[in-house]
């Protein structure tokens, strides 16, 4: 990989624009959150949270899970349908045992 350099400044309010060659060449999108750390005097370091996120799994036993938000996602939406399972079971059950009364009371029982 070819290494990109670009010069920039902080103005007075420590604030700077990540030059356009630099936003490209790794990758950065408008509005993506970025995370910078210090690595040392006078040096920083600026990645993504999703670059951060894969470096942080890959550095652990056992490496990074396939996607983990997918795996969350999928696992909140298994909960919520045998949420809702669990919901409309009870609910005909208790009509089973309201029509069940209905017709014993019609029955005179």
């Amino acid at each position: 990989m070819t290494e990109t350099v670009a010069t920039f400044q902080l103005d007075a309010k420590g604030r700077t624009v990540v030059p356009a060659s630099i936003r490209l060449a790794a990758g950065f999108q408008a509005g993506e959150p970025l995370v910078m750390r210090v690595l040392g005097p006078g040096s920083v370091a600026i990645e993504s949270r999703e670059a951060l996120r894969d470096r942080v799994w890959a550095a652990a036993p056992g490496g990074a899970p396939v996607d983990t938000t997918a795996d969350v996602r999928e696992l909140r939406d298994e909960d919520s349908a045998i949420a809702e399972a669990a919901a409309v079971s009870r609910s005909q059950h208790r009509t089973s045992q309201t029509a069940g009364a209905d017709l014993l009371r019609a029955l005179g029982l």
